[in-house]
């Protein structure tokens, strides 16, 4: 489908618009319910919250009536120089990880996790259902009206990225102060634009899922480095807890 430029924006914009208002709405409604129905605990509620974020994307696009290989379910087809976005989201997260503990700043969710936890619900659960509610849900809507090519400032990638990023800024006044939840949103910034490259270039899901995932273990190399140069500077480990 062949639009304007200014059209195709405009699409993204509210696309954007809709994506972080549904999100933070979820967040509001499961903040509200989950003592009634007994999710209790940091664990249970992110489980319950990535459910919540897969069940709408899913549900929008059925109500969309379009086919589900245009949300990505399909098969990946490697780009050439694919490993570059993979690289950079890698080093964006094993930075920021050490970034975080070198500013004795600590991400509010991830503390309270064990690392079975973290693995299982921040690893792969996070990832899968961030991916498929901004990349599977939001940017294929905004791919819709684009025409096919390897840009990677496309108003569907730049919205995308910049709609990942979005949605950990409360993250600065949830716990992990401002310095700290910048320091997150400028990595999710970058790996959300990995990811939309990937998913753009490849026209799958799996691809920026598998990133998302690659992304999020590298923050473990990224922390121990960390640790080891504030042992070093502070002559003392850093509290991770």
């Amino acid at each position: 489908m062949k639009t304007s430029v200014g059209s195709q924006w405009m699409r993204c914009v509210i696309a954007a618009v809709v994506g972080l208002g549904v999100f933070f709405l979820l967040g509001a409604l499961l903040t509200l319910i989950s003592p009634r129905v007994g999710i209790e605990g940091v664990v249970a509620r992110q489980v319950a919250f990535k459910g919540l974020m897969i069940a709408v994307a899913m549900l929008a696009w059925l109500a969309m009536r379009r086919p589900w290989g245009e949300m990505g379910w399909r098969r990946i087809a490697w780009p050439r120089g694919g490993w570059k976005w993979v690289l950079m989201a890698c080093l964006a997260m094993a930075v920021t990880a050490m970034a975080m503990i070198l500013t004795r700043h600590r991400h509010p969710v991830l503390t309270e996790f064990s690392f079975l936890q973290v693995v299982l619900v921040i690893w792969v659960l996070s990832s899968v259902s961030e991916e498929i509610y901004v990349r599977g849900w939001v940017q294929s809507w905004c791919q819709a009206v684009e025409e096919a090519g390897s840009g990677v400032l496309t108003p569907s990638i730049v919205t995308s990225a910049l709609l990942f990023a979005s949605m950990h800024v409360s993250l600065m006044w949830m716990g992990a102060g401002v310095l700290g939840g910048g320091i997150i949103v400028c990595a999710t910034l970058l790996v959300g634009w990995a990811c939309a490259v990937l998913r753009a270039r490849t026209g799958s899901l799996w691809a920026p899922i598998a990133l998302h995932i690659l992304a999020n273990m590298a923050g473990v190399p990224g922390g121990i480095l960390g640790v080891v140069i504030y042992r070093v500077v502070y002559g003392e480990l850093p509290a991770l807890k």
